[in-house]
């Protein structure tokens, strides 16, 4: 069988959907729900500095803050740390960065913030739990399914 392997979007490897995505791992780590995920990681990852001048690009200069949000939402998608980091380089070297108010000022995500957060969410240790948080969750039935049990 001589079948050529699909690569993912950054051309990493292949392409491997057991792997929890970037979003899986942060909402379970943080506990939050999969809706809030763009929010939430994206303030996680801001420098400190850009947290008071934030609100206010977003309000007069939202073309500023949407390759951020661009980011985030390939982020999310990925399921390795090689796809993040590859993710985030092309990110770096994109020229919407090199402006002074986001390159010397840092007023956008921090990269290293970004890179530590998939280090530490795709330790072999955070994937065995969210494994076996996974598996005990697929066995355990919920209340629905034992209100269905009961009723048939």
């Amino acid at each position: 069988m001589n079948r050529k392997l699909k690569t993912n979007h950054w051309g990493v490897g292949p392409i491997d959907r057991s792997l929890p995505s970037f979003r899986e791992l942060f909402c379970e780590h943080y506990r939050i729900k999969e809706s809030d995920f763009g929010w939430v990681c994206y303030r996680r990852s801001l420098y400190r500095r850009a947290w008071l001048c934030w609100p206010l690009l977003r309000l007069f200069r939202p073309d500023e803050t949407a390759t951020d949000r661009e980011l985030i939402e390939d982020l999310a998608t990925c399921r390795s740390y090689e796809e993040v980091y590859h993710c985030v380089q092309s990110f770096q070297l994109h020229w919407v960065n090199a402006p002074f108010l986001r390159q010397h000022l840092k007023m956008r995500v921090s990269l290293g913030r970004v890179l530590g957060e998939a280090r530490m969410l795709y330790s072999p240790a955070k994937m065995q739990s969210f494994a076996k948080h996974r598996r005990v969750n697929q066995t355990t039935p919920t209340r629905h399914d034992a209100a269905v049990t009961a009723v048939s």
